[in-house]
C-alpha cells in the first residue's frame, strides 16, 4: 500500500509538470529534476515516457470516475446533478493547457485512445442516464432521443479540446466548454426544468 501511495504522488507530481510545461517539452530529466528525484526512483514505477503519461491519464480517469460517482451518489434532481458534475470538470480541468489533447494524439496516441475510450464509454454513460433520469422526474424535455444526444454532447466537449485554435487564442477551451454546456442544459429542459435553472441558477441568465 504504501509503494501505490508514493507512486501515486510520483504520478501527480509528474502530471502537474506535464500540465504547467506541456506534454511535449518535458523530458524524463526535466520530470525527475524538477521532482526534486532521481531518474532511477522514477524509473521504479514507470518504464518510460510514453508510460509514464498513459499512467498519468490512467490515474486521473480513476479520479474523475469516482468524482462523478460520489455525485451521482447524493442522488439529486437531474439539474443538480449536471451542475455538480459541471463544477466538478471545470475545476478539474481549468488549467489544462488548450492544445493537451492535441498534443496527446499526436505524441502518445495510445495514451489519447485511452482518454477517448473514457468519454465514450463511462462519460457519455453518465450523460445519458443524467437525460432519461430528467425526463423521468419532468426537468427535461419528453421527446428528447438520449442516444443522439449524449453522442452530440460528447462530440461537442471532445472537438472544444481537440481544436480549440478555431476560437483564437484568446478564448480558454474551459469558457467555450462554459458555454456548451449552457446550451447544452437550455436545450433539454422543459417549461418545469426552465423555471428550476431560472430560479435556482440567475446567474447564468436562464430565461423562463
Amino acid at each position: 500500500m504504501e509503494l501505490d501511495i508514493k507512486k501515486q504522488k510520483v504520478l501527480e507530481g509528474a502530471g502537474k509538470l506535464i500540465l504547467k510545461y506541456g506534454v511535449k517539452s518535458m523530458t524524463m530529466d526535466d520530470i525527475a529534476r524538477e521532482m526534486g528525484i532521481s531518474k532511477k526512483t522514477l524509473y521504479q514505477y514507470v518504464e518510460d515516457k510514453n508510460d509514464l503519461i498513459k499512467q498519468i491519464i490512467q490515474l486521473d480517469m480513476e479520479l474523475d470516475h469516482e468524482k462523478i460517482c460520489s455525485i451521482i451518489d447524493l442522488h439529486l434532481n437531474a439539474i443538480d446533478e449536471n451542475f455538480e458534475i459541471f463544477k466538478s470538470i471545470v475545476q478539474n480541468v481549468g488549467d489544462v493547457p488548450p492544445n493537451i489533447l492535441y498534443d496527446l494524439k499526436k505524441y502518445h496516441p495510445e495514451a489519447y485512445a485511452m482518454h477517448r475510450e473514457f468519454m465514450w464509454t463511462f462519460s457519455r454513460k453518465c450523460i445519458e442516464e443524467n437525460l432519461i433520469k430528467g425526463i423521468q422526474e419532468g426537468y427535461y424535455r419528453q421527446d428528447i432521443n438520449t442516444a443522439v444526444l449524449s453522442t452530440n454532447y460528447i462530440l461537442m466537449v471532445m472537438n472544444i479540446f481537440e481544436n480549440s485554435d478555431a476560437f483564437g487564442k484568446d478564448v480558454h477551451p474551459i469558457e467555450i466548454y462554459k458555454e456548451v454546456f449552457k446550451y447544452h442544459i437550455s436545450a433539454i429542459a422543459s417549461n418545469k426544468g426552465r423555471k428550476y435553472l431560472s430560479d435556482n441558477y440567475a446567474s447564468m441568465n436562464f430565461n423562463q
